[in-house]
């Protein structure tokens, strides 16, 4: 379910209370709904659609963010995430769709189309993930 996952190690001494306020926070300033899940108390967030341009939760659908403590149990050491990109997946099929019926219009053999298609998913998930995990990052380390 999730495609991306990652970790970021803090170097400030940060309580897990006040951490997630700050999460909790930060996530609501870019439109998304975020809450404390029953179950880990990590922060879990689902940002609003339409987000446009180098926003940093841009085609991300759903996301988990649990922190790790130290061994006193007193700081936040890590933040783990956890990302759901349906929304780019979405994407990308319909790209594939578009080439395929572009494809057999203009006559194409079977090969071509199917030569493009693969690379296009290959090329266009791996940048969007590599962007994606780095604009996430970015995001987490200036809240943290």
């Amino acid at each position: 379910m999730y495609d991306i996952s990652g970790k970021i190690s803090l170097q400030n001494k940060t309580t897990k209370a006040v951490l997630r306020e700050r999460l909790i926070e930060g996530l609501q300033r870019l439109s998304a709904e975020a809450y404390i899940s029953d179950e880990n108390g990590a922060v879990e967030f689902k940002p609003a659609p339409k987000n446009r341009g180098k926003h940093p939760l841009k085609n991300i659908t759903i996301g988990q963010i649990s922190l790790a403590m130290d061994e006193a149990q007193t700081y936040v050491t890590q933040l783990n995430y956890r990302l759901s990109l349906l929304q780019m997946r979405i994407s990308l099929l319909t790209i594939s769709l578009a080439i395929w019926a572009y494809s057999l219009i203009r006559g194409y053999n079977f090969w071509t189309p199917l030569a493009i298609i693969i690379l296009a998913w290959i090329f266009g998930y791996a940048f969007s993930i590599l962007t994606i995990r780095s604009r996430f990052q970015n995001f987490l380390q200036t809240v943290a």
